[in-house]
């Protein structure tokens, strides 16, 4: 479950807004985020009168690598308030490492605190793949991602006629994954509440919090004969910000856990994608925990005795004790960057969708703009690799500065 916010500060070289004024600014990002975070998972588990068995399923293989993301823990331990009776250790068939602790006759609330130190990194750069789609010749490790599930129906004939629908025209790997994941993106609406997270549910209601984000883009890109698996872990609220001329866009994350995918591409192997992001990127305020076929496998397990559901919660804490941010951005005009349209993909996001709690805030010289339109409008161009988020704002309030 996510929601995601947007603070973008507009200060424009003007000194009078009208209502019929409009603007339109191009703007991109590349470069590095690396950060080390001390991390605290403190959960309880109360349980009910007469519980006989208690488990509980701690991930426990924590270093991770794809194609621009990496993720190194150190200082792993787990604390209990009340020492299991037995311990078990096993490693799934999707290469999860997983410790199962084990309670019986329990009487007293179960307090597990998790501890780890984690050094992240995200590299965005452009993608340099040029693979065509179709692409027929997936080995064989790689086809269990291909498999329908569940909750990841892309056998169902709604979800493959979509899928189709809309990579028709496209002879891109990476374009056809750029066109499913900004339908998905621009057209689910996140809700934080969502106990219906399979695909199909998710398409038919446009709506969902992460994990239905994720089940559908898996969905949609299997259907087709794309590589997808499920990837469960962590965001963190740390902001970030990037900077361009009078422009300032700064991203939160809320902290809690979180879904999203890894797709793999033939030439680069698994690349991450956030299907709930407008950026699509992973970034340093991510951890991954664990690695599955569609959302079940990824989200916390316990087993508990027959009809004695156990009460539980958790309490995430984070120290970023060191955060470098070398993200470079700039706003060259998009005819000079685009040349051949076919090659692009556009899409546009409504900020008030995406941001369930909190509306993007424009501001202009320090005084907020209430009245606006505004539209966020990605443009894809393949053959460069470059991505382009253009800001565009019309009918604000009337003021003078």
């Amino acid at each position: 479950m996510r929601r995601i916010s947007f603070i973008i500060s507009l200060l424009l070289n003007l000194l009078i807004f009208s209502s019929s004024y409009s603007t339109t600014h191009n703007f991109s990002y590349k470069g590095e985020m690396s950060s080390i975070i001390e991390i605290e998972i403190n959960q309880t588990y109360v349980p009910a009168l007469d519980t006989k068995i208690l488990e509980i399923e701690i991930p426990s293989k924590l270093n991770y690598q794809s194609y621009y993301f990496s993720q190194e823990i150190d200082k792993f331990n787990n604390t209990y308030s009340q020492e299991p009776n037995n311990f078990t250790t096993k490693t799934d068939s999707l290469d999860n490492e997983i410790i199962i602790a084990r309670w019986k006759n329990v009487q007293k609330p179960i307090n597990i605190i998790t501890t780890f130190e984690a050094k992240i990194s995200s590299n965005v750069q452009p993608l340099n793949s040029n693979i065509a789609y179709p692409y027929k010749t997936i080995p064989n490790e790689i086809q269990t991602y291909l498999t329908p599930t569940s909750l990841v129906q892309s056998d169902n004939k709604t979800i493959k006629n979509k899928a189709k629908e809309l990579v028709k025209d496209i002879d891109f790997w990476h374009l056809a994954i750029l066109s499913i994941l900004a339908w998905v993106n621009n057209n689910m609406e996140y809700t934080s509440e969502d106990n219906q997270p399979a695909s199909v549910k998710a398409y038919n209601r446009k709506s969902g919090n992460c994990t239905s984000f994720a089940n559908l883009s898996a969905a949609l890109l299997r259907s087709i004969g794309i590589p997808v698996r499920i990837i469960g872990g962590i965001t963190f609220d740390e902001a970030w910000t990037v900077s361009f001329l009078d422009i300032k866009l700064t991203q939160k994350n809320s902290e809690e856990r979180h879904s999203w995918i890894q797709v793999w591409y033939p030439d680069l192997g698994w690349v991450d994608y956030d299907a709930s992001s407008p950026f699509f990127v992973i970034t340093s305020r991510y951890i991954i925990q664990n690695i599955g076929l569609d959302s079940y496998d990824v989200k916390k397990k316990w087993r508990f005795s027959k009809d004695h559901t156990p009460k539980e919660s958790e309490d995430i804490i984070k120290n970023f004790y060191f955060d470098d941010i070398k993200l470079i951005s700039d706003g060259d005009l998009l005819p000079q960057r685009v040349t051949d349209k076919s090659k692009v993909v556009t899409f546009s996001i409504d900020p008030n969708k995406l941001c369930s709690t909190i509306p993007g805030t424009y501001t202009y010289q320090g005084n907020m703009i209430t009245d606006y339109e505004v539209e966020l409008i990605q443009e894809y161009d393949l053959s460069t690799g470059t991505k382009t988020l253009a800001l565009e704002i019309s009918n604000p309030q009337d003021y003078t500065a």
